[in-house]
């Protein structure tokens, strides 16, 4: 019987914690401009007070706050400007005695230490330049320095960061198991701290299957588009990826070539497989985990379409084990394998169908990998359903979304085209349905709008084409009207193009 899929993502997310409490994650040692978003394995105390010294928060004049007091438009304090201090210079002893009636300041940054009154007042807070203008006094202090004047009073502290007033030493800025976000980042650097280690990324195996994908097939080699599109969409959304090649419809081979990965690349956290998963007489997945790898089948096929036959699996750790392994000529040889794994590993066997492999990618594989990577869930998009029959005026380019259609289970619409009387699409109650999408646009209700892509048959690849996104039909809703509303997710890798789309306001490009 097919779990519910609600169900198995709650399967999938219990195992995926177990395995970050199980499992030895390794660890690097990143810059910090590498570090976003990677999970630290330490917690980083900050190993100095910040300020480390008096500086000033505005490009300005540090004064002595006490001779401002009386400043007026009629009478302002006139300062002689007897330095200039930038940030990164040394501290600045100076005077702050009066000098022939004219209190000192000096012109400081933003960021420089401010001065170190050696006689007199202190220099005690920081006058914006551009409450100040040019003093237009001519007396004999005028004469040697240029000379400021401020109309209104200052107060003690002004426009003054005290020393250790950000962080204290001993502050926590970053707790180990914490996920690193631009803020962390910001505040390590400004304590000094270059480098921080981290957890790696979690490392994902996979492996196509079928003969027909052999190179030496002859005539009957069918290009494998599964293994390109997993790899590439999970190594964007930051995973290490391992390519390991094709697996044969043979029990004993998919099992040897699995354990082998395993031997010689022993930190995978994940193993994923495409094709071989239905009840065929060539689909041998399961039977290669349960008999050869003592593997737990945690659950095999799903309440979803497309991506039914979507088996997960917890490969154990390695044991000594051999069998007879019968080649593709029909020759038998015998393969003993040593203890491969110090660890459990995760197993995903996906459909061989691209679009089918592609949403249990997205709606069970990356779930997992979120989980063991202490990332959020992907956020659906609340979104409108419309016909683009309606919104394209009836032209409807082939590979673009269209109204028109059948949705998994079969149930076509009335006499194949769109009325306000009948639904944009029918799907089966008894599944979680995930169909390719379009955006269109944003309405003038703020909500996003797509449409569904018509062909979605999960062996078809052109149609996928026209997709940016997938329109999740929850169980137990059968159908969909113009103006419905529904959770979208962009296609993974998508995320930019919808934020550009939506950047202006406008429609985007078809």
């Amino acid at each position: 019987m097919d779990i519910p899929y609600d169900e198995a993502i709650s399967i999938i997310k219990a195992e995926a914690a177990a395995s970050l409490q199980t499992n030895q994650r390794r660890t690097e040692t990143v810059p910090l401009n590498k570090a976003l978003s990677r999970i630290s394995k330490d917690t980083h105390l900050s190993p100095l007070s910040t300020p480390r010294w008096d500086t000033s928060a505005m490009d300005g004049y540090a004064l002595s706050s006490k001779a401002t007091q009386r400043a007026s438009d009629l009478t302002p304090a006139i300062f002689a400007i007897k330095a200039t201090i930038a940030a990164g210079d040394k501290p600045l002893p100076m005077s702050g005695k009066l000098d022939f009636g004219v209190y000192p300041c000096a012109e400081i940054m933003t960021g420089a230490r401010f001065p170190e009154s050696t006689t007199g007042e202190p220099f005690d807070c920081c006058v914006r330049l551009e409450d100040t203008l040019p003093s237009l006094s001519n007396g004999r202090v005028a004469r040697k320095y240029k000379c400021i004047q401020t109309m209104k009073p200052a107060r003690s502290g002004q426009n003054k960061r005290r020393a250790g007033e950000d962080f204290q030493e001993g502050d926590v800025i970053l707790d180990a198991g914490d996920v690193i976000r631009p803020p962390h980042i910001m505040a390590l650097a400004s304590v000094g701290i270059k480098t921080v280690n981290v957890l790696c990324k979690p490392r994902v195996g996979v492996f196509s299957t079928g003969y027909e994908l052999l190179p030496d097939a002859s005539a009957s080699v069918i290009p494998d588009a599964n293994g390109p599109y997993i790899c590439a969409t999970l190594e964007e959304q930051g995973y290490n990826v391992e390519y390991l090649g094709v697996i044969e419809d043979i029990s004993e081979m998919a099992a040897f070539k699995i354990l082998s990965s395993l031997r010689e690349s022993p930190d995978l956290d994940m193993i994923i497989t495409t094709g071989g998963v239905s009840a065929g007489k060539f689909d041998v997945v399961r039977e290669a985990l349960e008999a050869n790898l003592n593997a737990s089948v945690l659950f095999h096929r799903v309440a979803m379409r497309p991506g039914h036959p979507a088996l997960f699996a917890r490969i154990p750790e390695g044991t000594p084990l051999s069998w007879t392994i019968q080649n593709c000529n029909g020759e038998s040889s015998c393969a003993k394998v040593a203890t491969v794994s110090s660890r459990k590993v995760a197993f995903f066997g996906l459909p061989g169908n691209p679009v089918a492999s592609a949403a249990c990618l997205q709606f069970l594989a990356m779930p997992f990998l979120r989980t063991l990577n202490s990332a959020p869930d992907q956020p659906p998009v609340p979104a409108i359903v419309r016909s683009l029959e309606k919104h394209n005026h009836g032209e409807i380019a082939s590979g673009s979304v269209s109204t028109e259609g059948v949705c998994d289970g079969g149930a076509s619409l009335v006499d194949g085209a769109y009325t306000d009387t009948n639904p944009l699409v029918t799907c089966p109650t008894n599944k979680d349905v995930f169909r390719p999408g379009k955006l269109l646009s944003r309405g003038a209700h703020g909500m996003v709008e797509v449409g569904i892509i018509a062909d979605h048959s999960p062996g078809k690849v052109s149609p996928f084409l026209g997709a940016d996104c997938w329109v999740h039909v929850r169980q137990g809703r059968g159908e969909l009207r113009d103006g419905d509303g529904v959770d979208v997710y962009p296609l993974l890798g998508e995320r930019g193009l919808w934020t550009r789309s939506f950047s202006s306001g406008t429609k985007p490009a078809n």
